[in-house]
């Protein structure tokens, strides 16, 4: 339990985190007993700047064995307790991130194009992919990196305890505690969703209220307008595809799909059948040049047909419709 103190307070340096979250990922009943920490550490919100560690450390062991005496925790006694714990520590300060940060320009700004995908490194080391159509700025300071990203990144970031490395994504905050991630938060999409691949990262609402953990292997969707939070095992594969030059579809219908031909090959695609819009498909495909060789293996597998025509502002402008109309 004080293993799990140290790793939730960011007292444990990079080689005790790497050696833990190694040993978690082959022990199914540690990561179960982790989550439920986490959680605890969540509910409370001890994690505030405002209380000392000592402070922290005594009320979280208290917690712990208060609420933890059997691994099946009662709901009711968990919320009781966890509500006479954050009364007693007087914790209700909201976390806040580099109040006045971005009230000055980004010392960096990437963006890649629609069609393609943007690799950069910081100058700590820590490796960015941006996927097609997408933003992020990069604002330093001695104390922090915090990169604010509309689009799809994965980062492979060079953990550094005495500098925090802070994302913000359509509402969600993710802070890295040395790991490698992928967060999708497009500006129009009303989902965030972040997937740990190793490693270990907090996450935080609009509100800067901790949210619930995460591990290896999972992916959290973040629903902004609801201000909600679920999670489910990844297809690390299949998230992870675009920054291998494939599309990986999965489970998917054919409307999403276009979403995502669009932002690729900025065209614009209307699909003139909403029951055919709805279909759902299953494929991963090494990216073509071309929408019209997407479509091709489409049109040779399912049943749709197309036709590409060119608008007077010269742009592409593709109709998707069933076989036979």
């Amino acid at each position: 339990m004080n293993d799990y103190f140290k790793i939730l307070s960011r007292k444990a340096n990079h080689e005790e985190r790497k050696a833990f979250f190694t040993e978690l990922q082959n022990n199914e009943e540690a990561k179960e007993e982790f989550i439920d920490a986490q959680a605890l550490w969540t509910l409370s919100n001890i994690q505030t700047k405002h209380t000392s560690k000592k402070h922290k450390q005594e009320a979280f062991n208290k917690f712990w064995s208060a609420t933890h005496g059997t691994r099946k925790l009662n709901l009711q006694v968990f919320v009781k307790y966890a509500a006479v714990f954050v009364l007693a520590i007087g914790i209700s300060i909201l976390f806040q991130y580099s109040i006045g940060l971005f009230n000055k320009a980004p010392n960096y700004t990437y963006q890649s194009q629609k069609g393609g995908v943007t690799e950069f490194t910081l100058a700590d080391g820590t490796s960015i992919w941006l996927n097609s159509d997408s933003k992020i700025e990069v604002y330093e300071s001695n104390k922090e990196v915090t990169a604010n990203l509309d689009g799809e990144a994965f980062f492979n970031v060079i953990h550094n305890p005495d500098r925090a490395f802070i994302v913000n994504a359509g509402g969600v905050t993710i802070e890295d505690l040395g790991t490698q991630f992928n967060v999708s938060a497009y500006g129009l999409n009303s989902l965030v969703k972040t997937t740990l691949l190793e490693g270990s990262i907090d996450l935080f609402d609009v509100n800067g209220q901790a949210m619930q953990a995460i591990v290896p292997g999972q992916i959290a969707f973040y629903h902004k307008a609801k201000n909600k939070m679920w999670i489910k095992e990844a297809d690390i594969d299949a998230v992870t595809a675009w920054k291998e030059g494939k599309f990986a579809f999965i489970d998917k219908t054919l409307g999403t799909i276009c979403r995502e031909l669009e932002k690729w090959y900025d065209v614009d695609i209307h699909i003139a059948d909403k029951a055919l819009a709805k279909t759902k498909y299953s494929c991963m495909l090494k990216r073509p040049t071309t929408v019209k060789q997407v479509l091709e293996i489409f049109k040779k597998t399912s049943n749709i047909n197309f036709k590409i025509e060119t608008t007077a502002e010269g742009k592409e402008e593709v109709i998707i419709m069933a076989i036979g109309n």
